[in-house]
């Protein structure tokens, strides 16, 4: 118990060392998973639709906070500089945003359905099987995330 208290005490000042390090230059961290202050964010079963050069495609996910506080999804982009933009669906209409927050215990998934995630325009062919590494900025820390590219199952 002693030695799991110790651990704590040192995990939270490297990451408030980290916090103040990170404020100055934000390293993006390669990850499906992510921890800091406010919990736990998961971004699960990515996947992103063939498309052609100049095109807009759609980026499939579920986005889990298992946190105590609401993050916002700030920005989704490639290197390439192809950024991502969310719809809302609601009865006959939508709504469309560049950014998304998730509250507390709360998930949502990006399937065509009520939320869309769309990823363009596409600076280059996007082939199945290719993997493209992927941004998510929530808040202020940004998270690498390799998706998959290939066609979600229809149903």
């Amino acid at each position: 118990q002693h030695g799991a208290s110790n651990r704590t005490a040192w995990l939270r000042s490297v990451w408030l060392s980290a916090a103040l390090l990170g404020s100055m230059v934000i390293e993006p961290v390669k990850a499906d998973r992510i921890s800091d202050e406010t919990g736990d964010i998961a971004i699960i079963d990515a996947a992103v639709d063939p498309a052609k050069r100049g095109a807009y495609t759609n980026l499939h996910l579920r986005i889990e906070n298992s946190g105590p506080k609401t993050v916002t999804l700030k920005s989704v982009e490639t290197k390439l500089g192809e950024r991502g933009s969310f719809d809302v669906h609601a009865g006959r209409g939508s709504i469309h945003s560049d950014s998304f927050s998730l509250g507390s215990g709360e998930q949502v998934s990006f399937d065509d359905a009520r939320f869309r995630l769309t990823l363009g325009p596409l600076k280059r062919d996007l082939n199945e099987g290719d993997v493209v590494e992927i941004t998510f900025t929530f808040d202020s820390f940004p998270m690498i995330v390799p998706v998959p590219v290939h066609r979600a199952p229809t149903e």
